[in-house]
């Protein structure tokens, strides 16, 4: 009955927040206790209770049988596929009141709040530094701890995101890939990874912003820079301040804050917050340079080479010698 009534007198000791139920305030206490007995002997993951732990064991052995149609990625659980599927149709069905903001499911809106109310119930227990999250205070803490939970079963290498792992399983451990680039011979495992990395080469940018006149190859970029016409800057870091116009810059943003830094060059180790900055890291290290000039066939590693290039050196190159009137 408490439910229907609003009443919530479960108060947790330790950040204040209130529950229905008794049952509930006792799941939430588990939060603050970084006690984590439960490993799983396959990739290092870490649970507080044993239903959580045995439930990601099955994820194990039963591996990934729903795969996306559109881009190819799997998933072990429904659940996580059609939150997935959300992200191709558009639908977000929960909305924040405060700034009208939509996400794919409850959690993430309920974690979006946070941003308005300030509440940032994770703290380090190391240096007090407070977060909104409890996965951004489990990232934060791996800069104190140098735990590094994700052990790769092949060559016994560990490291301290999943993202990590997963990239240095892509790159040292993954089977043949099929679909090859014939541009820049750069192989792929999946043909929409392939179709995708092509549109780089062919310069193939269909959304056109009406305002400038700037061309982006993906849907999500195009909105994104039309918020900067538009002024809108919704997406504020609760640490500095700073206004974003998408909840992905603030991501990426934060990053700054709590030190993480989940790309890492698989070449000479070094780490970076941004998968951009990885690749184009990379490209230093295998030679390729995907990004050429139209007008003289020089070929440069980044995008951002290309544009300096076209706008300083090759218009100058093209440029017509004045002639001399004798």
């Amino acid at each position: 009955m408490l439910t229907h009534t609003g009443e919530k007198p479960f108060t947790c000791p330790q950040c204040g927040r209130r529950f229905s139920r008794r049952r509930n305030l006792n799941d939430h206490i588990l939060i603050h206790n970084e006690e984590k007995p439960f490993v799983c002997p396959r990739c290092g993951k870490r649970y507080k209770r044993n239903e959580h732990f045995r439930s990601h064991l099955l994820s194990h052995d039963r591996g990934k049988p729903f795969t996306c149609s559109q881009c190819g990625k799997s998933f072990g659980y429904k659940r996580s596929f059609n939150d997935h599927i959300k992200i191709h149709t558009g639908e977000r069905l929960h909305t924040c009141l405060q700034c009208g903001k939509s996400f794919l499911n409850k959690g993430h809106l309920k974690e979006h709040i946070k941003i308005h109310t300030g509440e940032r119930p994770f703290a380090c227990s190391q240096c007090g530094k407070s977060f909104i999250s409890k996965r951004d205070v489990t990232y934060h803490m791996r800069i104190h701890t140098e735990e590094k939970p994700f052990k790769c079963l092949q060559c016994g290498k560990g490291f301290a995101w999943a993202s990590c792992l997963k990239i240095h399983m892509r790159h040292s451990h993954s089977e043949e890939r099929e679909f090859t680039c014939e541009h820049c011979n750069k192989t792929f495992v999946l043909e929409s990874y392939l179709k995708r990395h092509l549109k780089i080469h062919q310069n193939e940018k269909p959304f056109v912003c009406s305002f400038c006149g700037k061309s982006f190859l993906w849907l999500l970029c195009f909105k994104a820079h039309q918020k900067i016409h538009e002024g809108v800057k919704t997406h504020v870091c609760s640490e500095c301040g700073r206004a974003f116009t998408t909840a992905n810059y603030l991501m990426k943003h934060q990053k700054v804050h709590t030190g993480e830094r989940p790309y890492m060059c698989l070449y000479c180790g070094k780490s970076f917050s941004k998968k951009a900055n990885l690749g184009e890291h990379v490209r230093l290290h295998t030679g390729e340079k995907p990004y050429t000039c139209a007008q003289c066939g020089s070929s440069f590693t980044s995008a951002k080479g290309l544009s300096y290039h076209r706008e300083k050196q090759c218009s100058q190159k093209l440029s017509p010698t004045p002639i001399k009137h004798t």
